[in-house]
């Protein structure tokens, strides 16, 4: 029997002894038993008249163990011999929706788990489908966690191996890390060796490269679990491959040598595993391992073997096991030049994995609508693509790119932790850009605009997408009952305390509380559980919801012109290593994509370019020269060529920058060469043109649609402008200076309310930020670029540390708010800057409020001196509500500050040019608001009693 079957079957058909058991219940079993028969014999309706038999028998006994088992028995029979899994899984649902009667003893609830469990095994083995198996995996694991108290040896054995190495699969490492060590932590605690899975641990942090702290978990494992052959062959397997990725190719070398004799004393041990299963385990790592000293057709042979003993494991080769051996071979074929053989492997790949395609050659490509998450499907198209590029069939390979971030979003989507998702983004990046580049190709071979309009599609699908999905989730809850939506709002909160908690235990290092964030950690992954069983209910009583949230229409390149003003362009930025490309549209439906070399080391230009900016040393003079000349290549390299074709005297730009871009003000390029000059009459790019930024067209586009939203509605926020003004009496705290003249300024220019001083806290801001139209925060903000989720705002001192409110406003805790302001206004350091993810740009103060839902936002790129943002902001502020757009109403009052006089000290550009503005920048409609100081309804009153007393005195005179 193969290794999976004899797993499987020994799993399901577990029993419980039920002590007294009569002779009427063993004759139940048996018809049981009998039903299975008839099912072999294809015999349906026999079996379901003697199964109601055996289930009329369970329920008048109350044996509610036997009951659900019968139910699971058969369902496996239906998955298996009968390979109608769809009917086994309404089976055992009528076991779990409606049981004659709840759970009351510890071994009720095991079988309730061990119930979830096997339907999540039918799900993943059966049917393919790896996120109904990893919903019904939570599902199990949740009663293990809150019913169990995590604690079964029957169902542990199982659970940590199945519902871990699925996390793996589908990418989710964060969550696959932490179920495998909880596994080992349970094995340690009961002392169960058998339950460690210490190589599977390894194999994940192998897959985030992790490999030296994969060689710990090894070595503790060999300590631990390495007494039977088959724990070791795990280990030693997983050892030689971390040292292969570490190149030490010897100790590989050596590793691997002492499995095959390991996989022999199976049989010595009684091992009921199949032993080809480690054949071609072995076999794949010694052809990897062999590449790298011996010649194509051995490695060859090596992967044919591992293929042979993957195909006798599972009994056929529409496997994804086997699939992935299809694909390393064709990368072995590829590396070596051999484009057609690679070709053929990858598309063997996928017709081991999509059982479904059948093609008649390997040109042909699945239908997308059949696509589901699986690596090796990724894998595969990726290979193909490499394959056809070689070949030189770039529409081919084309084709091959712009259907994997299908099967990259279905990934993205089981990911319970953001770090995982990120570093799947982080790992695409490379397939885009040879995308991107392949694209160029095409279009510069015969200047069809469908090639530079697929390039379009793909830069907008390589960036933003989690702030996107993120975004069209919180808007999708809006129509969720309020009950439900404060629900989720305690869950987001509860886990943005623990993300908050367990980042600063990290970042503690050794000296930090490592039972602490043992535990932390525990309760947030039980956290997350809770939360994604929330989730997946909320989707079936709400299918709107689901489709709001899920629904993300990516712009095309004709969609775009509708998003500008008129005489606006956007400018779209795509760097490679080696490479820029730049697409720039106007409102006309003009369209131009051009590529541009990067010169020499221009990563590293771009940022001294940047940190001369942020320290503003104006004594440097080799750095100002330095920072002059720089500013025109830039201007003349990314800029020039479209400005002077499209809006060559001034207009207004809206920028999507990428890559090291992402953290340069565009305002101080210079657009004429000046190597000297007065700072403040320099030919800044300021001096003709509004700047605006976005993340993408796409979210542009969806910020848009918040702010034409919020004009529709048909009450307003209760307050037209909401300022905080934070101050600090600890000595250690930097005072700002002009804080609260500045939120007050702003009250008197457009009504509203202010909070300063003692009133300025972060549970007012909580409570009233909600309720704000505009809202200005003036106070400290500290970037946290290693762990962005505590990058925060200072709303004063301290407070009590607490779940809810210390005055310490992190980034995670704003971007789960429910905001309704058009504007966000963040007069506090480096509110923009943060941790730069290629693609899905910077983890910042500033993107949690368009997380947040605010469509616009005017931001910080580093430190704010004392004596800019108060004459600055007022202006803008004057100028948004004289009607002007807001990248319009910043830009003049950039320029009225380094025209003034009395600023000439301070036209140097680190003075003004941090603060820019993202997002949507249309134009608010600000009225100007009576002002009317408090003390002036007191005055009016004493000079009414005066005027009265004079009257009476004068008459009784």
């Amino acid at each position: 029997m193969k290794w999976p079957l004899l797993l499987i079957t020994a799993f399901l058909c577990l029993t419980v002894e039920i002590s007294g058991q009569t002779r009427d219940s063993l004759q139940a079993d048996t018809l049981v038993r009998r039903a299975a028969e008839a099912l072999k014999r294809n015999q349906p309706d026999s079996a379901a008249q003697l199964h109601q038999q055996a289930l009329n028998y369970f329920k008048s006994k109350g044996h509610l163990i036997a009951w659900i088992q019968s139910h699971v028995k058969l369902a496996y029979a239906w998955s298996g011999p009968l390979n109608q899994p769809f009917t086994g899984l309404e089976l055992i649902d009528q076991a779990l929706l409606s049981p004659f009667r709840t759970p009351r003893s510890r071994l009720e609830w095991e079988q309730l788990s061990l119930t979830y469990q096997a339907k999540a095994f039918i799900y993943e083995e059966y049917v393919g489908d790896f996120m109904a198996a990893k919903l019904q995996y939570e599902l199990g694991f949740q009663i293990f966690a809150q019913q169990l108290g995590e604690k079964s040896d029957r169902i542990a054995g199982y659970l940590y191996y199945k519902y871990g190495n699925l996390c793996t699969r589908l990418g989710d490492y964060e969550r696959a890390q932490n179920i495998h060590q909880r596994g080992i932590n349970y094995s340690k605690q009961y002392n169960l060796p058998t339950i460690a899975k210490y190589g599977d641990l390894a194999i994940v942090l192998i897959e985030q490269h992790k490999n030296e702290a994969a060689l710990q978990v090894i070595r503790e494992g060999l300590s631990r679990e390495g007494g039977s052959a088959e724990a070791t062959i795990t280990l030693r397997r997983t050892e030689a491959r971390a040292h292969f990725n570490l190149g030490n190719i010897e100790a590989a070398k050596q590793t691997i040598a002492q499995v095959p004799p390991l996989i022999k004393q199976l049989k010595i041990e009684g091992s009921q595993t199949d032993e080809a299963y480690y054949w071609s385990g072995y076999y794949e790592l010694l052809a990897v391992i062999q590449e790298k000293t011996g010649h194509l057709e051995q490695v060859v042979s090596l992967y044919r073997k591992a293929i042979q003993f993957e195909t006798q494991t599972w009994g056929t080769p529409e496997r994804r096991e086997v699939g992935k051996l299809y694909g390393l071979l064709g990368d072995v074929y590829l590396r070596h030049g051999k484009s057609k053989e690679a070709l053929q492997e990858y598309q063997q790949a996928l017709k081991c994995v999509m059982t479904h395609f059948k093609p008649n050659h390997a040109d042909e490509h699945p239908d997308k609508s059949q696509f589901f998450p699986e690596n090796t499907i990724l894998e595969a198209l990726d290979g193909k693509a490499r394959a056809f590029r070689a070949l030189g069939q770039l529409d081919k390979a084309l084709e091959c790119y712009e259907l994997i971030p299908v099967v990259e979003t279905k990934l993205r989507a089981t990911h319970a932790y953001e770090s995982s998702s990120l570093l799947a983004l982080d790992e695409s990046r490379r397939r885009f850009d040879e995308a991107i580049e392949v694209a160029w190709q095409l279009y510069a071979q015969n200047n069809n605009r469908q090639y530079a309009e697929s390039a379009f599609r793909l830069t907008e699908q390589a960036r933003g997408m989690l702030l996107l999905q993120s975004l069209a989730e919180a808007q999708a809850s809006y129509q969720l009952p309020e009950n439900i939506r404060r629900q989720e709002e305690k869950l987001n909160g509860k886990m943005v305390w623990y993300d908050r908690e367990i980042a600063a235990e990290r970042d503690a290092g050794p000296d930090g509380n490592a039972a602490r964030l043992a535990q932390l950690e525990k309760e947030l992954f039980d956290l997350k559980q809770e939360n994604e069983k929330f989730k997946a209910e909320l989707r079936r009583q709400f299918p709107e919801y689901a489709a709001l949230s899920d629904e993300i229409r990516f712009l095309e390149v004709a969609d775009v012109p509708g998003l500008l003003r008129s005489n606006q362009l956007l400018i779209d930025f795509y760097l490679t290593d080696k490479n820029a490309f730049v697409f720039a549209f106007d409102p006309q439906g003009s369209f131009s994509w051009r590529r541009t070399e990067l010169p020499g080391g221009f990563r590293e230009k771009v940022k001294r370019w940047v940190e001369y900016l942020q320290k503003g040393d104006e004594e440097d003079q080799p750095g100002a020269v330095f920072f002059r000349q720089q500013a025109y290549e830039l201007y003349a390299l990314l800029l020039a060529p479209e400005l002077q074709k499209m809006l060559p005297q001034s207009g207004s730009l809206m920028l999507i920058p990428d890559d090291a871009l992402v953290f340069v003000p565009f305002e101080v390029l210079l657009t004429q060469p000046s190597p000297a000059g007065n700072w403040r009459d320099l030919p800044w790019l300021l001096g003709g043109y509004n700047s605006g930024y976005a993340y993408s067209a796409t979210l542009l586009h969806m910020q848009q649609t918040i702010s034409r939203q919020h004009r529709e509605q048909k009450t307003s926020p209760k307050f037209r402008f909401g300022g905080f003004s934070a101050t600090y009496s600890a000595a250690d705290i930097y005072q700002p200076v002009g804080t609260e003249p500045l939120v007050k300024n702003t009250r008197k220019l457009l009504g509203g309310k202010i909070w300063s001083q003692k009133r300025c806290n972060e549970e007012t801001f909580k409570e009233m930020a909600p309720d704000c139209r505009v809202l200005l925060l003036a106070m400290h903000g500290k970037a946290d670029a290693e762990n962005p989720a505590l990058s925060k705002f200072l709303f004063g001192d301290p407070g009590p540390d607490s779940l809810e409110n210390n005055n310490e406003l992190y980034a995670g805790e704003l971007q789960i708010m429910r905001l309704q302001a058009d504007l966000a206004v963040l007069s506090a350091c480096y509110s923009g800057f943060g941790k730069l993810h290629h693609g899905e740009g910077v983890f910042s103060l500033a993107r949690a409020f368009t997380r947040a839902g605010v469509p616009a936002t005017v931001m910080s790129l580093w430190l704010l001196q004392d004596n800019t943002p108060g004459p600055l902001l007022q202006s803008f502020f004057q100028y948004l509500q004289a009607g002007k757009s807001k990248d319009e109403a910043l830009r003049l009052a950039k320029l009225d500050f380094i025209k003034n006089d009395e600023h000439f000290a301070f036209s140097h550009p680190t003075y003004w040019a941090s603060l820019t503005t993202t997002g949507d920048m249309c134009a608010l409609d600000l009225p100007q608001a009576p002002y009317f100081p408090w003390w002036w309804p007191v005055a009016l009153l004493l000079l009414a009693a005066v005027l009265v007393f004079l009257w009476r005195t004068r008459k009784r005179n």
